[in-house]
């Protein structure tokens, strides 16, 4: 696990991903169903078995789509099947996660990213899918067939790669505001001062409607990797290289965290960011009280406006994305990206037919290239197989993704502990920390010595249970 996850996207993956960039409007998937409907004479017989699906809100209505169509596809092929899908929340479903790690009440397969799984697959609680690996080798994508593989072993299965972390724009509001000039021409490159200065004549341009340049949270157990992202950027190492200890305790962190405490100092965000959470951040951006998103994931933020505008849900405005500051403006980003997201069976009571009916539900998915089509379509994920070609309707959209799978195998990075098995519990120790320094009851140097204290334990505890 101690790897660099340097997102590559071979000219497969974008020539397939990004097809039909010039075609006519309308969100479309070209990929075809491919799963037979016939059944054989065993499958039919079967005795009736039930499994279930642990996924996150990928998008709005994925929990929907997945047990409409997904479990739709799963029964035509396996008559015998039923395939139960439970949506989690992404602010309680990792403790929840965890808890079923630790007490064996896992589901029978999980969706998610390999960092969240991986503590599963060292803890040998998933089920060996060697075999069906075996079966849909042909559509994966090589550089994502060695995701999750423990003692020569598959574990894991890709279906998509996470975009990296970037800071969305309200570009419609940005320029209401007079304010867009201001942003990186090459949406790649501004520093700090450059940062604030944006920040401070956004929100004074906006403050007879209450809207404010951006908005910083830390009420959540999610979106952390936002954080990372900006440290990172900002030149901080999160831990050391062979991942033994945490080295964010620096001056570079000091400077980056002053950076975000000015925004709270100099009333350029909302008050109350040590208790607001992600999903609160996302709304106020989303309904044009926030120029700036800076959990903002790449093209999935623009994909996702995109879709809610086509739908009638919101009031549409143009969305962009631009890069995290650095200090003096001249280095490149170096930002988080979860990896890929993929599926895991669990062992649980290792009842032979409920994990046979599982893996012919995931060889169901990959032989299925409408269902991740949808997935991708709606989320902005990329798709890791090469039976899916996506067309998102629109040219300025389909750029946009374009352009943000480009950076992500240009900037993103996994090779800060992400992967590590241990991360779910070290994330923890994070939030905490910051919510006492944006209140003021930790300084910089405080926060980092006590997120220092607390990383460290969880690094050494999980050392000694090897």
């Amino acid at each position: 696990m101690k790897r660099l996850f340097a997102i590559i996207l071979s000219a497969a993956l974008l020539a397939g991903a990004l097809a039909g960039c010039n075609s006519a409007a309308g969100t479309s998937s070209s990929a075809s169903t491919s799963v037979s409907t016939s059944t054989s004479a065993s499958a039919s017989s079967a005795k009736p078995v039930s499994i279930s699906l642990w996924v996150f809100p990928q998008y709005e209505g994925y929990g929907d789509m997945l047990k409409a169509k997904y479990a739709a596809a799963v029964t035509a092929k396996y008559p015998n099947v039923t395939l139960n899908t439970e949506l989690l929340s992404w602010d309680a479903g990792p403790e929840k996660l965890t808890v079923a790690m630790a007490t064996t009440a896992t589901p029978d397969f999980m969706q998610d990213g390999l960092s969240r799984l991986a503590p599963g697959i060292a803890g040998n609680l998933c089920v060996d899918a060697t075999d069906l690996m075996g079966k849909v080798k042909s559509i994966i994508l090589a550089d994502y067939q060695k995701e999750g593989v423990k003692d020569g072993k598959n574990y894991y299965l890709a279906t998509d790669t996470n975009d990296c972390y970037s800071i969305a724009v309200n570009v419609t509001l940005a320029k209401e505001l007079g304010v867009y000039s201001l942003l990186p021409a090459d949406k790649l490159h501004w520093s700090y001062a450059q940062f604030l200065d944006f920040c401070r004549k956004a929100t004074a341009a906006g403050k007879a409607k209450s809207v404010y340049a951006t908005q910083l949270w830390a009420g959540s157990r999610s979106s952390d990797a936002a954080y990372y992202s900006i440290l990172m950027t900002g030149g901080t190492k999160i831990l050391n290289a062979d991942h033994t200890k945490v080295a964010a305790n620096s001056a570079t962190a000091e400077a980056t965290l002053a950076m975000l405490k000015t925004l709270i100092d100099e009333k350029l965000v909302p008050d109350g960011a040590a208790t607001i959470k992600d999903e609160a951040v996302y709304q106020n951006w989303e309904s044009g009280k926030t120029v700036l998103y800076m959990t903002g994931g790449g093209a999935q933020t623009p994909v996702t406006i995109y879709n809610k505008t086509k739908a009638g849900d919101i009031k549409g405005f143009e969305c962009d994305t631009v890069q995290y500051p650095t200090p003096d403006g001249k280095a490149d980003p170096y930002v988080a990206s979860w990896g890929t997201v993929g599926f895991v069976i669990f062992k649980n009571a290792n009842d032979a037919a409920k994990i046979q009916a599982t893996k012919d539900a995931i060889e169901v998915w990959f032989n299925t290239p409408s269902i991740n089509g949808d997935l991708c379509l709606q989320s902005g994920l990329v798709p890791t197989a090469n039976n899916i070609k996506l067309d998102y309707g629109d040219a300025v959209l389909n750029a946009q993704v374009k352009l943000s799978s480009e950076n992500n195998a240009k900037y993103s990075t996994s090779d800060f502990g992400i992967l590590e098995s241990w991360w779910s519990s070290f994330r923890e120790t994070f939030y905490i920390q910051l919510q006492g320094f944006y209140t003021g009851t930790k300084t910089a140097k405080q926060m980092l010595a006590d997120w220092e204290t607390t990383g460290n334990a969880v690094i050494v505890k999980a050392a000694a249970s090897k």
